[in-house]
């Protein structure tokens, strides 16, 4: 390369100058020197693409800050092979499948459940067709169909507690992690189809369990922690002794962590059993019960499977060890719930005050929680952290947050909690203030 741009300058100065009446050889010069100059940086560019990425996804001991950093920061998607697995679908008969990103920590696993709420009639007074024709509109979203999932999640998307940045997430930024994307529309529940639609979700967890075991060092795992958030968190507590079962490894060494997933069975401001019955109506449609919690379903018999939709029936059964994570005031069963639309403060985006009814139903709601999770929580082996402010998930985006800390000030954030209670510590914290007062949080939803 150096020889042609040395022999090239050459020619052009020397030679040029005594033909200097032949303009053209030195435009065709300068072309030669252009290609020669072109061609190799081409070849150096697709040699540093390679490098670059081959950079991207090699182990990295320590970051830029000291800290230890996992080898990529990408999790791909892997949609399931239909020669395989070939009932693991979407609601609307595409593949499931999840998204992996390798982490230095081999055989340490976190699987994350996605949520994403549930598909039902949306009346109070549910029907079979408002269910089946609900459903059938999720099917045409990322929540019902894999057909316009990306083919990478990158840090950006994944935060909290599935970020590989070791400040954002020093729990578990170098573990194995998958995450489960959702698109079932029952919590990972069933093996039937309805009305042209699939619900699958129990043949999507056996694939996921299966493929994890071809594909990584799963089998041979010193920790699987399955955790979810909202419908992915109830489908923690449906499915985590199974998947334990599934994964086959000495006791104790799978663990669940629920997101925003205890929903109490309540009546709405109405006094209507608005969402409960929703919730039924799905699963009565589709045939959905007999894949619920085993235990529970035995324990209440036909006629009362419905119970087994709700954690505070039978989450105390769960023989895998459970943790968790929970807001006393959360925005989905405020809203979704108890129908209520008012806040008992100055709210934000005008929301107007809570009258005294509503204000006596939003206080309900800490103490029901408090009394509904207890036998759970206290159970040998279990944790909880639950926080005194209005939101709905907690594990994205305030994991580590030093607003949200129990009780304020502490610098006890979720992922403080969760960190002492795989370590083996006895972790059973609840705020013990009523809502606005853990003032770090209360920010989040009052005027200031």
């Amino acid at each position: 390369f150096w020889f042609l741009i040395s022999f090239s300058h050459f020619f052009v100065v020397e030679i040029s100058e005594s033909m200097a009446h032949k303009s053209w050889i030195i435009v065709f010069l300068f072309g030669l020197m252009m290609v020669a100059m072109l061609w190799p940086a081409s070849r150096r560019r697709q040699r540093l693409d390679k490098a670059s990425i081959s950079k991207r996804l090699r182990l990295q001991e320590v970051g830029s800050e000291g800290q230890p950093v996992h080898r990529s920061r990408i999790a791909y998607l892997m949609l399931f092979p239909e020669e395989e697995y070939p009932l693991a679908r979407c609601l609307d008969n595409s593949m499931a499948g999840y998204y992996l990103r390798r982490g230095s920590e081999t055989k340490r696993f976190l699987i994350f459940l996605e949520g994403g709420g549930w598909c039902y009639d949306q009346s109070c007074t549910p029907t079979e067709a408002g269910t089946i024709a609900d459903c059938k509109s999720r099917s045409a979203t990322e929540l019902g169909s894999s057909k316009n999932w990306g083919r990478h999640q990158e840090d950006w998307w994944l935060t909290g507690i599935m970020s590989s940045d070791y400040a954002s997430n020093p729990v578990f930024y170098n573990w194995t992690t998958i995450l489960v994307p959702y698109c079932d529309g029952a919590s990972f529940t069933g093996n039937s189809s309805k009305g042209g639609l699939q619900f699958r979700g129990s043949m999507i967890l056996e694939a996921l369990i299966a493929d994890l075991k071809k594909k990584t060092d799963i089998s041979e795992a010193v920790e699987v922690v399955v955790a979810g958030r909202s419908a992915g968190a109830s489908a923690v507590y449906y499915h985590i002794d199974k998947m334990a079962a599934m994964l086959s490894r000495p006791k104790g060494t799978v663990k669940g962590i629920a997101d925003a997933g205890f929903f109490l069975n309540s009546l709405n401001k109405d006094g209507i059993d608005c969402w409960p019955d929703q919730m039924m109506s799905l699963w009565s449609t589709a045939g959905l019960y007999k894949d619920l919690h085993q235990p529970c379903l035995q324990k209440f018999g036909a006629g009362q499977e419905w119970k087994c939709l709700f954690a505070e029936f039978f989450a105390e059964s769960i023989e895998t060890p459970m943790f968790i994570v929970n807001s006393m005031y959360d925005t989905s069963e405020l809203t979704y719930t108890l129908g209520l639309a008012c806040c008992p403060g100055r709210c934000h985006f005008g929301t107007p005050h809570c009258n005294a009814v509503d204000k006596s139903m939003f206080d309900h709601l800490r103490t029901g929680h408090e009394k509904a999770w207890a036998p759970v929580a206290h159970k040998p082996g279990n944790g909880i952290w639950a926080i005194s402010c209005m939101d709905h998930t907690l594990t994205w985006e305030h994991w580590t947050s030093p607003k949200w800390e129990v009780p304020s000030g502490s610098k006890t954030t979720a992922a403080v909690a969760v960190a002492k209670w795989l370590a083996g510590e006895d972790v059973h914290i609840q705020d013990a203030v009523p809502f606005p007062e853990n003032r770090g949080c209360s920010d989040h939803n009052l005027v200031s």
